[in-house]
């Protein structure tokens, strides 16, 4: 296939910052012609896209996409132009068009789960397409994302979708002016403080009287939906990978004004709910919090689904803002209470209270083996056999599931620590078809090299219940 690429994340980036292409052009020195190329989606050379990390302070993968022309994508990037499915930047999913592929033979009535729903891609895109869309979510923020996506489509869908009372609240934050911020500036989130400016401190606690004041349970779900989808970008931290205090360059450039990104938020959920299209949604549910206490027995069709990455990283910490201004947690002392929670896949998860059952079969003990004498952290190799210990049992509530003849798309990528590499996709393999799973086929939907060069995979794995 031939392979392209686009500077379509370096518009994305222009668009958020309030940035035109001549003031990029001006401040980073490249020439009229260069950004004419660029628009043309031309090739340019390597100096011109640093320059331009460098002038915006991103990451290359803010500037150019390298891609082979396949009908899948497995990073969240092409849900930050989809209605409803942009609402909440959560970094660990995958697109809409990915789900659409992988349920691109199913019918209306059948029944989709997602064992590990994330912000809800998977059923959402079910419930949108006239299919049933389950899911479950340990994370409470996430699930709360979910839930309220699909809920407001649904009614949408149905015409059954009354806006103005989130109009009205969009019009008294519009309304709100210094002096009615000032009220609220002795308020305190405690130990979170530290993460704001006062002029965000203000504007949670003027949004967190808001969500107390409304009544009505689907417009309150949405007005903490806006809440948690602009806690990050007007806060002093940064999401880069994992989540950060930006530095003061970062800062200059990321940290927005809470009333204007407030009142941006409000428009785009109302412009979205606006443009449903009428039709008949599925049905939706929460199954579980965690999929292996779920209860499911042959009902489901197909399950489409990423299951936490074996990479480091916390899940819950990631969203330890959103769960604050939320009422969640009320100090981040309690987090420690979420990561014994969940498939073990970053470090903080690991705990001597913990105990997980014994993986066998040859590889994954030389695995093992390995990183015991290599590792720079004890606690990697009892990280990698908690991970597969707590998927064997994910896989078999999978399994319980799926009707006889039901799918399993599962999207993974592998992993390497202290030089050892990690086969994550090929040990899964050795469990789902333990489990009662004939392999059907699989799509690597990207490569991309660690820190120390080695090469890595995410794929798309495919599966039918024997």
């Amino acid at each position: 296939m031939i392979q392209v690429v686009s500077y379509q994340p370096l518009w994305e980036t222009l668009a958020r910052r309030g940035m035109s292409k001549t003031s990029l052009s001006e401040a980073s020195g490249i020439t009229p012609s260069t950004m004419a190329r660029l628009a043309r989606n031309d090739n340019v050379s390597l100096i011109t896209i640093e320059k331009i990390c460098k002038t915006l302070n991103v990451e290359i993968e803010d500037v150019v996409t390298r891609d082979e022309q396949r009908p899948l994508s497995g990073t969240f990037r092409p849900n930050k132009n989809e209605p409803v499915h942009r609402w909440f930047p959560y970094l660990e999913g995958y697109s809409r068009q990915l789900v659409e592929y992988e349920l691109r033979n199913r019918q209306a009535g059948e029944v989709v789960y997602d064992p590990f729903g994330g912000s809800g891609t998977t059923p959402l895109t079910a419930v949108m397409n006239g299919l049933d869309g389950l899911y479950s979510e340990i994370n409470p923020v996430m699930s709360l994302i979910a839930q309220t996506k699909m809920k407001s489509t649904a009614l949408a869908m149905d015409g059954e979708l009354d806006l103005s009372r989130l109009r009205n609240w969009q019009e008294r934050f519009r309304g709100l002016d210094v002096v009615g911020l000032k009220a609220h500036e002795n308020r305190s989130l405690g130990d979170f403080d530290r993460f704001f400016d006062e002029d965000a401190l203000l504007g949670i606690h003027v949004m967190r009287e808001f969500i107390e004041e409304e009544s009505d349970d689907l417009i309150r779900d949405l007005l903490k939906v806006v809440l948690a989808s602009i806690v990050v970008p007007v806060s002093r931290m940064i999401r880069r990978g994992d989540l950060r205090f930006a530095n003061d360059r970062e800062r200059a450039k990321n940290v927005y004004p809470f009333k204007e990104t407030a009142i941006a938020k409000f428009g785009e959920l109302i412009n979205d709910l606006s443009g449903v299209p009428r039709a008949r949604p599925g049905y939706f549910a929460f199954v579980s919090e965690d999929v292996r206490d779920s209860d499911l027995r042959e009902c489901v069709d197909v399950v489409v689904t990423s299951p936490p990455y074996l990479n480091g990283t916390n899940y819950f910490r990631n969203t330890k803002l959103e769960m604050r201004v939320l009422n969640i947690i009320e100090s981040e002392k309690e987090l420690g209470g979420f990561y014994q929670q969940g498939i073990t896949a970053g470090i903080n998860n690991v705990s001597s209270r913990r105990e997980y059952e014994t993986v066998e079969f040859p590889a994954f003990e030389e695995i093992v083996s390995a990183l015991e004498a290599d590792a720079y952290d004890s606690r990697i190799p009892v990280m990698v056999t908690g991970y597969f210990a707590d998927m064997h049992k994910a896989i078999s509530k999978i399994h319980e599931a799926l009707k006889s003849g039901g799918v399993l798309s599962f999207d993974i990528g592998d992993s390497q620590f202290a030089g050892v590499h990690v086969p994550t996709h090929t040990l899964l393999d050795v469990m789902i078809r333990e489990a009662g799973f004939e392999a059907l086929d699989q799509t690597v939907l990207r490569t991309r090299r660690s820190r120390n060069g080695m090469t890595l995979t995410q794929r798309v794995m495919r599966y039918v219940k024997e």
